[in-house]
């Protein structure tokens, strides 16, 4: 007896199982579409998590599918900072590519989408915040940077100075790849930060200061036009001059000594002494 109330439960136990088991599947394969075993998949190849210079942002985006699945032409999308979708045609098979223009100074996301033929039934439509969880799109976050730096030159001024070591201090706005400067136009040389700039020579010279971002923008300071003071030749010590005024000094402090004593030699002589 007890052996058959034990087998029951058994068998009711395994029962209870099976229909739980088929009802999460239901309720998962509704959860989640057929489009998570798609044999769709979207790449961006560009633009990259970098900064940009407005002029050289491209979207390139690479569709890959399995043979036997058919991915139209029309279902092929992408949106720029969850703007309404544009639908974009192939230039070289399943590669595509455009320029992304209009874009504003700032953090971007742009997202593509493609979907499958609707009658070979492999999946629907993805909402673009989904893409990733579908495996049927690709987000990318970038930024868009087209203002230069600001340059500001500290040390220099538009002045004579009477020394020809000069210190070149300066600031930048934001973080640059690139620092050089020009003295008269000349080829410009590469720094790294603030520097003493090498010895220059009597005359006038003119300074401009170029940095440039990592997008690629370049800014350039005010150009400081300064000038170095001829140097100062100092006159030699008058040495010759200082012996013969001293040799003169002790000529006359001699005569006047020797002055003197004859005029008291005469002095006793006139009184009989």
């Amino acid at each position: 007896m007890k052996r058959t109330a034990f087998a029951l439960t058994l068998i009711l136990a395994l029962l209870f199982s099976a229909v739980a088991g088929i009802q999460f599947v239901s309720l998962a394969a509704d959860i989640f579409p057929p489009a998570m075993s798609s044999s769709v998949a979207v790449f961006i190849l560009s633009p990259e998590n970098k900064t940009y210079n407005p002029n050289n942002v491209s979207l390139k985006i690479n569709v890959v599918y399995v043979p036997g699945g058919a991915v139209l032409d029309k279902n092929i999308s992408y949106s720029v900072d969850g703007q309404d979708a544009v639908h974009i045609e192939p230039i070289v098979g399943y590669e595509y590519s455009l320029a992304l223009v209009g874009l504003s100074d700032g953090s971007h996301r742009v997202t593509v989408v493609a979907t499958m033929d609707a009658k070979e039934n492999f999946f629907k439509p993805v909402p673009y915040e989904d893409t990733r969880a579908y495996g049927a799109g690709d987000t990318v976050y970038f930024t868009v940077d087209s203002t230069p730096p600001k340059v500001t030159v500290l040390s220099l001024e538009n002045k004579t100075f009477n020394t020809s070591s000069l210190q070149l201090n300066f600031t930048v706005s934001e973080p640059v790849s690139r620092m050089a400067y020009s003295v008269d136009g000349q080829k410009n040389t590469q720094i790294y930060g603030n520097m003493t700039l090498p010895e220059l020579s009597y005359g006038s010279y003119n300074l401009t200061l170029y940095a440039t971002d990592k997008a690629g923008n370049t800014g350039a300071s005010e150009t400081i036009i300064f000038s170095i003071a001829k140097e100062q030749v100092s006159e030699p010590f008058p040495t010759i001059w200082i012996v013969v005024a001293i040799a003169g000094l002790v000529a006359v402090i001699y005569a006047g000594i020797i002055f003197y004593c004859k005029k008291r030699k005469r002095q006793r002589e006139g009184k009989g002494e």
